[in-house]
């Protein structure tokens, strides 16, 4: 990856920073990667650790305001339908019901939903490789450790109280 440096002022003391600055190419060829991918069906096994290092660069970018709204929606519209409600990453962005990590994006984490979408379903299996739904699909089983684990202490008196957890999926 390239990146250039532009000169910013820093407003509190007055002395110039150097912020790093998306080259124009490398927007190009990650929006040219990213139509590749969609036109192939989503991302293959291979091409994960790519693909997740562009998207890390570019929310970086974003975050430094280095990268403009318009370039990043740009790079969005580049998925086409793999950021529909159809593929779990769509429906986390699009948010549907409200928020990211709402009820039908954990029942679909639980289920290892896949689109049934040939030219979606590779989307969603990228998904599932990632941290944050491997770690809410270990949540049922550390729940269940921590369950059995005070019944075996105590075994007649063990009791739990269910308090907002939605649809009480994870009991």
């Amino acid at each position: 990856m390239r990146i250039s440096p532009t000169t910013h002022l820093s407003s509190s003391n007055q002395t110039y920073v150097e912020q790093p600055k998306l080259e124009r190419h490398y927007l190009e060829t990650t929006i040219k990667n990213i139509k590749t991918m969609v036109k192939n069906g989503g991302p293959r096994p291979e091409e994960y650790a790519e693909l997740n290092k562009s998207m890390e660069t570019l929310v970086t970018h974003k975050k430094l305001g280095t990268i403009s709204q318009e370039q990043f929606t740009e790079i969005l519209h580049a998925f086409g339908e793999a950021l529909s409600t159809d593929t779990i990453q769509g429906f986390v962005l699009h948010k549907p019901h409200g928020y990211a990590g709402d009820f039908e994006v954990i029942e679909r984490i639980y289920k290892h939903y896949l689109s049934s979408d040939p030219n979606l379903t590779n989307w969603d299996r990228f998904f599932h490789t990632h941290k944050a739904p491997q770690a809410v699909r270990n949540r049922v089983s550390y729940f269940l450790e921590q369950i059995y684990k005070l019944k075996i202490r105590y075994p007649k008196q063990a009791r739990v109280l269910n308090v907002a957890s939605g649809p009480g999926r994870d009991m």
